[in-house]
């Protein structure tokens, strides 16, 4: 879903990159297509136009040409009170790079660039094989406890204190977003029972007792933090997704724990390695069948 923005606006600050956002106005006075004499020099200041999908005005950026555009992404979404997370910027039709700077990809000076802004897609996470102890067999799904802890547990379990956690746990809806990392085929996941918090798996987390002390567990586990600490950890926070040769089944890996697939162990959530892994199969609403394989990577990766 793209969204129209309309605001007005002005942020300044002295010596620091500026968003200055303006009421909406057609602006076709400015070429938007760039020469290789156009592209600006390395640490030189650019201001670019931002326009919304009707080719309206709606923000201006300045600042060095050397700043990412996922910098500019923040500044941006900062000043229109949009989630960095679900905003797009696209240049003569193609969409730039997060993790590149404007003067890599050759935007000049003064020129306009779109901005789209994303709806998150809501999804359920399910484990794949784990049905629990004796019958009936019954499905897990990823969620949280109160203290933000990721576990698995059964939609009929909810409201009761969980064997595994001591604690409700509450099975979570997502929201699949673009990476806060900026990579490319990755995603973040937001919770939509607590937005502006991220699923992330955040390293060297302290020892904890699981199964009322049967158990514990430490250092990468997942957990649902700020979306400031998202940002800062970002590779924490975003993850990436691949064919688990399961079914309709994907692997999930955090980016900052590659190699070592997010799974279930006495119900906690967090990397292990790949031999102890039991994959994830994406629900859309009303969260009842899984995606076919193809839908699903292609959903987590943004295609």
């Amino acid at each position: 879903k793209r969204i129209l923005l309309q605001a007005r606006m002005l942020q300044r600050s002295s010596g620091r990159p500026r968003v200055a956002v303006a009421a909406p106005r057609m602006d076709q006075s400015k070429s938007t297509e760039a020469t290789p004499e156009e592209v600006p020099e390395e640490g030189s200041d650019v201001t670019l136009t931002v326009v919304n999908l009707a080719g309206e005005t709606v923000t201006s950026w300045t600042g060095k040409a050397d700043t990412t555009v996922l910098a500019i992404q923040c500044e941006i979404a900062a000043a229109l009170s949009l989630s960095a997370a679900k905003v797009s910027l696209i240049w003569e039709g193609v969409k730039l790079q997060s993790s590149q700077t404007v003067r890599e990809q050759g935007v000049p000076d003064a020129a306009q660039i779109q901005l789209v802004v994303r709806s998150g897609v809501e999804v359920q996470i399910r484990t794949k094989n784990y049905r629990g102890q004796g019958e009936p067999f019954r499905a897990h799904f990823w969620g949280l406890d109160p203290t933000g802890r990721g576990f698995h547990a059964t939609r009929e379990d909810q409201g009761e204190e969980d064997w595994f956690a001591k604690a409700p746990v509450t099975i979570e809806t997502w929201l699949v977003l673009p990476a806060l990392n900026g990579k490319e085929g990755a995603f973040s996941l937001e919770s939509t029972s607590q937005p502006g918090h991220f699923l992330a798996c955040r390293k060297d987390s302290p020892p904890e007792v699981i199964a009322g002390g049967r158990t514990r567990a430490e250092g990468d586990l997942t957990w649902l933090v700020s979306d400031e600490e998202a940002r800062d950890d970002a590779d924490g926070a975003s993850f990436v997704a691949a064919n688990a040769l399961d079914g309709n089944a994907v692997k999930i890996e955090a980016c900052n724990a590659r190699g070592r697939p997010i799974t279930h162990s006495w119900a906690r959530l967090y990397p292990q390695y790949p031999h102890n892994c039991d994959p994830a199969e994406i629900l859309l609403h009303p969260f009842e069948a899984e995606m076919q394989l193809d839908d699903a990577l292609k959903l987590l990766r943004g295609d």
